[in-house]
């Protein structure tokens, strides 16, 4: 509370005696008036801290889930050592889809447009082919980055939004050192499993068994954590433009693994080529095919509206009453 003189001739703010000799607390002329709070909030409110983006401009876990909510998704899961192509391909996919290359897919959408732009600028300025992505860095050891793409699948005429995680491949070295498992939990969720396998390692003889093994661990360490959740495992071997990888290799590969992953399937391909009988994005929709087969069956969810009518909308209504 603050106390005021009602007489304006009053000398006791300046002097601090009151001009009539009276006692400050008792005098007749003291007036008393209720101060505002200072805890009164202010009128536009408090203000939010904005959201912040995530650090590779990809989708982190709460926008991941408000799209589950929204949309019927399909995540597909990534995996794979330091070098071996994920993000390449990831880029070399969204290029073949943005640039109407491919035979079964249609571009039509991207959530997380900007880190894509940002991924593939390096394919558009240089004919290095180590030099076209960078190394993906998060900052968050404990979360994934997700990347996103709409495609209209001309096959089953559905829209299709796929989840894709953008991985540093450290995760993957944690996964074969230290069994770490517990950043890997949301692979339970996904359609398919791609693990990324250098290729130009298993054409190299001293390289090649240490790639066999390492393989081996991430198959085998990913079928123990989801147990009979397990989706579909395909092994993703890069760089086929670098050389033929025997047959031998290969069987040698999944004949260990027959019993841990007996749906375990093996897919070549080239992100980007130096070879000129090898197209740049050789196998990725042969890949992409193959890891949403079981939409095949599924009924359609989308009708061109130039196929559908005025009517649309009423036909859409008088179906789901």
């Amino acid at each position: 509370m603050e106390a005021k003189c009602s007489r304006t001739d009053c000398t006791f703010p300046e002097t601090g005696k009151c001009l009539l000799n009276n006692d400050p607390a008792t005098c007749e002329h003291r007036v008393v008036e209720e101060a505002l709070s200072a805890a009164v909030d202010p009128p536009l409110g408090t203000p939010k801290q904005p959201k912040l983006l995530t650090p590779s401009l990809a989708l982190g876990i709460e926008e991941l889930s408000w799209r589950f909510n929204q949309r019927s998704c399909s995540m597909i899961g990534i995996l794979g050592l330091p070098g071996a192509g994920k993000t390449a391909a990831l880029v070399s996919l969204y290029l073949l889809l943005s640039n109407a290359e491919l035979q079964s897919y249609e571009y039509r959408d991207s959530d997380s447009l900007i880190a894509f732009e940002q991924l593939s600028r390096g394919a558009r300025h240089t004919e290095q082919l180590d030099q076209i992505t960078a190394h993906t860095e998060i900052t968050d050891g404990r979360t994934a980055a997700f990347l996103h793409l709409r495609t209209f699948d001309r096959r089953t005429s559905r829209v299709l939004d796929l989840l894709l995680p953008d991985l540093p491949g450290e995760w993957t070295s944690d996964l074969i050192n230290h069994n770490r498992t517990d950043r890997f939990s949301f692979l339970g969720s996904c359609a398919s499993i791609w693990i990324f396998v250098d290729g130009r390692k298993l054409l190299d003889q001293q390289e090649r068994n240490p790639s066999l093994r390492s393989t081996e661990l991430v198959v085998r360490r990913i079928v123990a954590l989801l147990g009979e959740n397990c989706p579909p495992l395909r092994l993703v071997l890069t760089h086929a433009d670098a050389g033929e990888i025997g047959e031998a290799v290969i069987s040698k590969l999944t004949a260990r693994l027959v019993n841990d992953a007996p749906d375990l399937s093996v897919t070549r391909i080239a992100s980007f080529s130096s070879a000129d009988e090898i197209p740049a994005g050789f196998g990725l929709e042969t890949l992409l095919e193959s890891s949403l087969a079981f939409l095949s069956d599924a009924s359609p969810n989308y009708v061109p509206e130039r196929e559908a009518g005025r009517r649309a909308v009423l036909n859409f209504r008088g179906n789901i009453e």
